[in-house]
């Protein structure tokens, strides 16, 4: 094949060939290293979302040592935060299980807020009546939002170890 072509378009054929396995190469580079970026970037994210479900929690804390509803509305804000980028996380993850999972946490972090409302305003009325122990009904909603909690901390993991696996 190469007899019949001239030795100056043969002298031009292997710089071009090497020029065109060098895009080929540099754009594969990129592409996987987008997909490497994004999936670190999802990575430190759920870092922050773990962070943000922390930060909730203390917020319930709060509400438990001066219960009011400026305190009561900051708990509800702090988890509508959390849903609100998870949900746009979702957007982004491409694997089907991290969906799933962002799923749950959204579900989950709907669970928490609706324990903390069933007791909340009871919990006002009896802080504003001196009244400050706490009844058992707000004991066993507490003792649920800590086994909720914990499972949204764990799916956030979950998210988490996959992304930094299938950027790996």
């Amino acid at each position: 094949m190469l007899k019949n072509i001239k030795t100056k378009y043969k002298l031009l054929l292997f710089p071009s060939l090497y020029i065109a396995i060098l895009l080929i190469s540099a754009i594969v580079y990129v592409h996987y290293s987008n997909i490497s970026n994004t999936r670190n970037n999802v990575s430190l994210e759920t870092e922050r979302f773990i962070e943000q479900v922390l930060k909730g929690r203390i917020s319930v804390y709060q509400f438990l040592r001066v219960p009011s509803e400026e305190n009561a509305q900051k708990v509800r804000n702090d988890f509508e935060v959390l849903n609100i980028k998870v949900t746009d996380l979702k957007n982004i993850l491409s694997a089907e299980e991290n969906r799933l999972l962002c799923d749950e946490i959204v579900e989950d972090s709907k669970k928490y807020v609706k324990y903390f409302n069933s007791f909340s305003a009871d919990r006002i009325n009896e802080f504003n009546n001196n009244i400050k122990d706490e009844s058992d009904h707000i004991k066993s909603n507490i003792s649920q939002m800590v086994k909720v909690g914990l499972v949204l901390e764990d799916n956030l993991s979950k998210i988490n170890k996959s992304a930094l696996i299938l950027r790996d």
